[in-house]
């Protein structure tokens, strides 16, 4: 998907999301799942090095249309 790059990035993407797009965004370093917009989800995977919130070390996994946040012992994140 869409990078954000420069100033203006971030307003873009979320002014253009449609009704059920799931935005996946990270830098917080706290796992995080928010419903939000027309059918919207927000999910950041936390950190792999530097988890922030007294979170594991964490991270994301998206497949066969499942979202998962995982622990590096490969346990499911409670969000």
């Amino acid at each position: 998907g869409p990078a954000i790059e420069k100033q203006g990035d971030l307003a873009a993407i979320l002014t253009n999301l449609n009704e059920g797009d799931i935005l996946f965004c990270g830098h917080t370093h706290i796992p995080a799942k928010k419903s939000f917009g027309k059918n919207n989800v927000y999910y950041n995977p936390g950190s792999i090095s530097l988890p922030k919130g007294g979170f594991p070390k964490s991270y994301i996994l998206y497949e066969n249309g499942n979202i998962t946040v995982k622990d590096l012992t490969g346990k499911e994140v409670e969000l």
